[in-house]
């Protein structure tokens, strides 16, 4: 058996589609003894096919557990199909017939990692999140500088890796206008969001002010946001580890950090980890996290927090309205906090029309 037939396929997904909590609680209680079984059985028979196979049914079994990973309901659902079906007595091709028992399991689970591959990637971004908020380096240098402070810029969704130039272009001129900045390095967080398809490109058609409903797969977006709420958190753990470690090279330097939107939460979460005065300013421009969330305490560490915020930030809204209910983002209100003395808000409406306007006049804001 080379190929699964279309037969096949549509009699799979129909009993996908009818898989209940019970069906995952099965396949969490036996894969586990599956997996060791295959494992004895390619000690004694290795073979490429069957390393295969248990590749794949650890991948899947351990992406299944991740229970801090976004997923929808349907990625699920195949997970538990291809997992049940390895640990099923009812086959194609019966386990039990040497060499050729499993070849059915092989490419049911192939199948499987096929049809969920957009889905495979997000879980490796996350991953990969994980991984560099215990180790590793987040920023790379934008411009380098010889001055009193450092930038340290998090664009959040407004991140793409083609607009490096663009960036540079503002930011030169950011040095260019402002004194203060002048000599500065800067420095900006690497981490694109190719893997998150429909919310970069629903992004991009709903950052106006026209109140056409756009047309998008809901789910598929709410789960790559709060994915993507969670990188950032992540991120953040790095960008504390490559702060404090400008700080502690550079003591005499005020380290000054410029967030945008989804930036907020990386920047809350390093705030929270860095000690007193280690990051000086901290410019926030269309914040994506709402007040309950903001640490305000840790915000005493800081000299001074900006908060710049738009009623005009469609994207914003769009967001806040579908997939955060009565919450209120910063970046489309004021942040107050009576505690917390040092935060000056800025109510850009006149100049921001929309929530991309934010990255093409930073500059002049910046002189407010």
């Amino acid at each position: 058996m080379k190929n699964l037939t279309e037969n096949h396929k549509q009699e799979f997904e129909n009993q996908i589609r009818t898989l209940s909590t019970k069906d995952e609680s099965k396949v969490l209680k036996e894969i586990i003894g599956e997996i060791a079984k295959l494992k004895k059985i390619h000690e004694k028979n290795n073979s490429n096919k069957m390393e295969n196979l248990i590749n794949n049914a650890e991948f899947l079994h351990k992406m299944l557990l991740e229970k801090d990973f976004p997923m929808m309901e349907s990625t699920k659902k195949w997970i538990i199909f291809g997992l049940g079906y390895l640990i099923s007595d009812i086959d194609l091709i019966p386990d039990i017939i040497p060499k050729i028992g499993y070849n059915d399991d092989a490419l049911v689970l192939q199948w499987v990692i096929y049809m969920i591959d957009d889905d495979i990637n997000k879980y490796n971004k996350y991953l990969k999140a994980k991984n560099i908020a215990t180790k590793g380096s987040i920023l790379r240098d934008l411009l380098l500088g010889s001055g009193d402070n450092e930038i340290i810029l998090v664009p959040g969704f407004l991140r793409e890796p083609h607009e490096d130039n663009n960036y540079k272009h503002w930011l030169k001129k950011i040095r260019d206008t402002h004194n203060f900045y002048s000599q500065s390095g800067i420095g900006i967080v690497e981490w694109n969001l190719d893997h998150l398809k429909e919310f970069t490109k629903t992004m991009r058609i709903i950052d106006h002010e026209l109140t056409l409903k756009p047309i998008y797969n809901t789910e598929k977006f709410a789960t790559e946001w709060f994915q993507l709420k969670k990188e950032f958190a992540l991120i953040g753990q790095a960008i504390a580890r490559d702060i404090a470690k400008i700080h502690e090279n550079y003591p005499s330097k005020e380290i000054i950090v410029i967030s945008f939107n989804v930036g907020n939460y990386a920047v809350d979460q390093a705030i929270n980890s860095l000690p007193e005065g280690t990051i000086s300013r901290y410019y926030s421009f269309g914040g994506a996290t709402y007040s309950t969330e903001m640490p305000y305490e840790n915000y005493r560490k800081l000299n001074k927090v900006y908060n710049f915020f738009s009623t005009n930030d469609y994207a914003l809204k769009f967001i806040f309205d579908n997939f955060e209910k009565d919450q209120k983002p910063v970046g489309l209100t004021p942040l107050v906090n009576p505690k917390t003395i040092n935060v000056e808000n800025f109510n850009v409406s006149a100049d921001i029309k929309n929530h991309y306007e934010y990255k093409y006049k930073i500059s002049d804001l910046l002189r407010i």
